[in-house]
């Protein structure tokens, strides 16, 4: 049976982290993060992700605001919004809860966060300094994804293969670059790739980031390979939430699993709070 990677005891030492590091600044008299969410509409599960956020902001002294606008605001709208953020002196971070609604374009939205105040690393020019491994911050799910693996593999990624069932421009293609840079050889597989199975049975590492709930299963993974599962699926018929992966049928083979929950959630909020702390400093 597979070790399971603790992601809410990789998340506890980083929030750990970030609440010295927030103490520190007060100390100092110097600025304290302040996050901004803003929510377009209403989701379910963006809310639970809101509370959560706010919860966890709270607990290490970090300013957590959520700003509504109404489901049918216009682009206009956002982007005056957004700049007045911007222009604000107090606010060091600023995210745009997700989804949108179907008449807003998700990327010239989120164009409008600078740089300086993406705390989700989610905008062009933050992607480009993640290409380029000139970034400060990385979006949040695929650096979690990045410390569940590390976490299982102390001398390191490199010469490792891994793919990644997945290619989202916030998870699957910037933990492509991340892991690059660690040295290991990522492979991106989608819904067009022949043979899916072949493809992760031959990698050291699977990484499933596509929202589909138990896509992979346990002959499609070697034994011994490290398992990171960073989808979140709400099974209504079950009222239970689980993965991308068939997590008894992929730990029988693995070495080192992450569980959903538990695994790459935790870890994912408590970036998002390292994010914001950078930012400020």
């Amino acid at each position: 049976m597979a070790l399971t990677i603790d992601g809410k005891a990789i998340a506890k030492q980083i929030r750990q982290e970030v609440k010295s590091g927030v103490a520190a600044l007060l100390q100092e008299k110097a600025r304290i993060p302040k996050i901004v969410a803003v929510e377009i509409g209403h989701d379910d599960a963006s809310e639970s992700y809101t509370r959560n956020q706010a919860r966890t902001a709270e607990r290490l002294g970090i300013h957590h605001r959520l700003d509504s606008l109404p489901a049918d605001a216009p682009f206009s709208a956002v982007k005056e919004h957004l700049n007045d953020l911007a222009a604000d002196p107090k606010v060091t971070g600023i995210m745009l809860q997700m989804p949108l609604p179907s008449h807003l374009d998700e990327s010239a939205c989120r164009a409008q966060i600078p740089l300086a105040l993406d705390v989700e690393a989610v905008t062009p020019e933050a992607a480009g300094r993640v290409l380029q491994n000139t970034h400060t911050v990385a979006p949040c799910t695929a650096m979690a994804a990045m410390l569940c693996l590390e976490s299982a593999c102390p001398e390191g990624l490199s010469g490792l293969t891994v793919a990644i069932v997945g290619r989202s421009g916030i998870v699957g293609r910037p933990l492509a670059m991340l892991l690059l840079h660690a040295n290991a050889t990522p492979i991106i597989c989608h819904t067009r790739t022949k043979d899916l199975a072949s493809t992760l049975r031959s990698a050291d590492v699977v990484i499933a980031a596509a929202g589909r709930p138990n896509l992979v299963t346990g002959d499609m993974v070697s034994n011994g390979a490290i398992a990171i599962d960073v989808g979140t699926n709400w099974i209504e018929s079950e009222n239970r939430l689980v993965g991308d992966m068939d997590f008894e049928g992929v730990a029988a083979k693995a070495s080192a699993i992450t569980p959903v929950p538990g695994g790459v959630g935790p870890v994912t909020v408590a970036v998002l709070m390292r994010n914001a702390l950078i930012l400020a400093q």
